[in-house]
């Protein structure tokens, strides 16, 4: 063998193993941290068997992501409703479990999510694409669907809550002009269903600033209260809530992208979330940590 030919065996023999160092040092890249997450219980429609839960998460570049989990549901195909829009089918085996998720840039398994998604946006699950198995509302079609309830839902421009005075045992109930929509039904069970979403009145502090408070109470009972924000400048925000305890601080929203936040309180907590240990109907105070004004109140600003 020649130097000619020794030098080029020698070539091919060295270039994989300096692939090979270069595939070892190139590290995969690293998941955007989750900076919201929001998890919700679907109801059940007309007491459709099983239960669907729904994970909501935007990352620190702002991309949303989308899970929905089905269990202990009749098996076959459901049709995943969003905004009114038909995207995609999730799966439900012969063990009545299904996974469908949705992400901007989907890996194995995953469907790309190229349509409009916040954390308000309707989610409906259709059983065979036509019956209305489980929903995010709890709206007159998914009480009326395939079942018999008795229910009651009222949409107005008025809201009226119930809370503890501060000063008695007694309770008080307050009407007030803040946009209010809320849906309950009774299934029989030891607890009315109420899912109660009110504005919160903007103080003056931050001009544009919206926010909402949510509260729900399940067939079981079970409570959870949410507070957000939309169009509030970056910081913290201290979250005030009166209750037979006093007027206190419950937690601190962070608002780091987009300009929103929020903060959940649960009665069973989930991850990000809070114990729920105060009336989720109390008097709210919102308070921005930087300048320790008031952005936002309910039922007033006073």
């Amino acid at each position: 063998m020649n130097r000619s030919t020794k030098t080029t065996w020698t070539t091919l023999i060295a270039l994989p193993l300096l692939l090979g160092f270069v595939i070892v040092a190139d590290s995969p890249p690293v998941s955007a941290k989750t900076v919201l997450q929001d998890d919700a219980i679907l109801f059940s429609c007309g007491q459709f068997p099983g239960r669907a839960t729904r994970r909501f998460r935007v990352d620190e570049h702002g991309n949303p992501d989308l899970q929905i989990d089905v269990s202990n549901a009749p098996a076959g195909p459901y049709s995943v409703i969003i905004d009114g829009i038909d995207r995609g089918v999730l799966q439900v085996n012969a063990l009545g479990n299904g996974q469908i998720e949705y992400d901007t840039s989907p890996g194995p398994g995953q469907l790309l999510l190229n349509f409009p998604l916040t954390i308000d946006s309707e989610i409906d699950l259709l059983f065979n694409g036509t019956t209305l198995a489980f929903s995010l509302s709890n709206d007159s079609a998914c009480q009326n669907a395939g079942g018999t309830t008795s229910s009651s839902t009222s949409t107005s421009t008025s809201s009226t809550s119930t809370s503890t005075s501060l000063d008695s045992s007694s309770s008080t109930t307050t009407t007030t002009s803040s946009s209010s929509s809320t849906t309950s039904t009774t299934l029989g069970a030891s607890c009315q269903a109420i899912d109660n979403t009110v504005s919160l009145v903007n103080c003056g502090a931050v001009r544009g600033a919206t926010g909402t408070r949510r509260v729900r109470v399940h067939l079981d009972c079970e409570r959870d209260v949410r507070y957000q924000m939309r169009k509030v400048p970056n910081g913290t925000y201290s979250v005030f809530v009166a209750d037979t305890d006093g007027n206190l601080k419950r937690g601190t929203i962070t608002v780091s992208v987009r300009n929103q936040g929020e903060i959940e309180f649960d009665d069973t907590p989930a991850v990000n979330e809070f114990p729920l240990t105060f009336d989720p109907f109390g008097k709210v105070s919102i308070v921005r940590d930087a300048t320790g004004a008031r952005v936002f109140g309910y039922p007033n600003c006073q």
